[in-house]
């Protein structure tokens, strides 16, 4: 495993802590959230992909780019970008590099990169061709989904694995955050999955965002675009950062992205090629069993996937037809229903990735990754219609992957101009 350091921001940038003191100097009052957007392709004299950072208003959720934005990403064609639960950093995914990258946000919202972790491809390293991570709610592991273990590549294709990172907590904001070395499983340093892993999800606290309760499991979900497709599930060790298998469920034909409500009852499942939600209902030891009244239908080639807030409905970005829908989800059961009409709304062309602002939880974002924007609409909290923000479309670096929304105010490292 490499570990490579970016560097301490730059000589111009001086650094300190502002713990404990609720420090927003470099946030505008009417800066709700901070939007961040991954983008594939290359950007100007630079092989890597980008970041698009936003201030989202909090009066009309409209988007400003940061002037210094797009950020590099630091490697090829990121796919994912994943918010620390404690809102201090986000770890970009390098699909092509084979690498995540992480991000300090300071207190102005600008993302300031700290570190680098190489997945590799032969020996003792983790695997190649990161698709997807998530954070467990207590902040202590980053579990990262890999195509490909090692010895195996796009010529000589095989199964994948998942790398868990332990995340350190300190005080001294150039360690808080950072990633430990992945832990071990035996002789490997990952744990095997099958074919194609394309997507995981992960049971949040329910206490979210105060502190998790003692009693909190967390359970992994991974998807696997493989002839049978499936979700394998995993039951995470708070104590050790060690995966163990406890199941299987059937997944569609092409199953693409996944997202579980935040009471931890339901996961949800886009299937693209059949155009179709598949629903699951959480069990008492994390397994999952296929809801009997589906799979739902959704409108063309549905991807990115997203549950409110609130946990009262679920958001579907449509690839093909460039929409985005609503669909409430039953409390009793689980089953989606579609918001009435205007529960659809246009995007850009070709929607890949939807998330909802979490300060009020009443603003959602797409990246469109065809036109290169990001669409932004006003949820109803009440019915989960949807209307379209001022000025949307956003423009956004080259071909968006990804976009994650973190609330302003919320971070201890701040930057300071000499």
């Amino acid at each position: 495993m490499k570990f490579s350091q970016i560097g301490r921001i730059t000589r111009a940038t001086a650094l300190s802590l502002a713990v404990g003191l609720g420090m927003t100097a470099c946030s505008s009052d009417y800066t709700l959230d901070y939007l961040y957007v991954t983008t594939s392709k290359a950007t100007a004299g630079s092989p890597d992909g980008g970041i698009s950072a936003y201030k989202v208003d909090n009066q009309s959720g409209s988007l400003q780019q940061m002037v210094d934005s797009p950020y590099d990403s630091g490697g090829q064609n990121p796919v994912a970008v994943v918010l620390a639960p404690n809102s201090q950093a986000v770890y970009v995914l390098n699909h092509d590099s084979s690498n995540i990258v992480e991000f300090l946000i300071g207190t102005d919202g600008k993302l300031y990169p700290k570190n680098t972790y190489n997945l590799g491809t032969t020996g003792a390293n983790s695997g190649s061709f990161p698709t997807a991570a998530v954070i467990d709610g207590t902040n202590k592991y980053l579990i990262v989904a890999f195509t490909y273990q090692p010895g195996y590549t796009t010529l000589n294709p095989g199964p994948g694995g998942l790398a868990v990172f332990p995340i350190i907590s300190s005080t001294d904001p150039n360690v808080n955050n950072s990633l430990g070395t992945p832990i071990a499983n035996g002789t490997l340093n990952y744990f095997p999955t099958g074919l194609n892993p394309v997507s995981i999800g992960i049971s949040p606290c329910t206490t979210a965002p105060s502190p998790c309760p003692a009693n909190y499991v967390p359970y992994i979900y991974v998807v696997e675009q493989s002839s049978s497709p499936i979700v394998r599930q995993f039951q995470l060790s708070l104590s050790t950062g060690k995966l163990t298998q406890i199941g299987t469920v059937g997944a569609g034909v092409t199953p693409h992205a996944i997202a579980e409500d935040p009471t931890s009852r339901y996961v949800y499942v886009t299937d693209s090629t059949s155009n179709q939600l598949i629903g699951y209902t959480v069990q008492a030891n994390g397994t999952l069993s296929a809801m009997l009244n589906g799979p739902f239908s959704t409108s063309l080639y549905p991807e990115g996937i997203t549950i409110d807030p609130r946990g009262e409905y679920i958001y579907i970005t449509n690839y093909n037809a460039s929409t985005v829908s609503g669909y409430a989800i039953n409390a009793a059961n689980g089953t989606p229903s579609g918001v009435f009409s205007n529960g659809v709304s246009a995007t850009g062309t070709g929607p890949n990735c939807v998330t909802v602002e979490p300060s009020q939880g009443v603003y959602l974002y797409t990246s469109n990754f065809i036109d290169n924007s990001v669409s932004g609409m006003q949820l109803d909290p009440h019915t989960g219609a949807l209307s379209n923000i001022q000025n949307t479309p956003f423009n956004a670096g080259g071909n968006p992957t990804c976009a994650v929304a973190v609330q302003a105010g919320a971070h201890s490292f701040q930057a300071l101009q000499p």
